[in-house]
């Protein structure tokens, strides 16, 4: 697997906006210390790109499998 698979640990999380072209890139963000764990949901929420960034992660257990969405 990709985590351990008990334990919860962090990582680096680097959110890419790109322009319609998807090669030019608009605006990114890295978030450092995410919190990630096997079968458990994290979630990164609020102003990602606002000018001053405000936002919140959870980490629930009521991961229910993937699911792929397109942007």
């Amino acid at each position: 697997g990709f985590t351990p698979s008990t334990a919860e640990y962090t990582t680096t999380v680097i959110i890419t906006l790109y322009k319609e072209d998807n090669t030019t890139v608009l605006q990114q963000h890295t978030v450092s210390d995410v919190p990630i764990q096997r079968n458990y949901k994290t979630t990164i929420h609020g102003a990602l790109f606002a000018k001053e960034p405000q936002l919140s992660i959870s980490v629930s257990s009521d991961f229910a499998g993937e699911k792929e969405v397109a942007l």
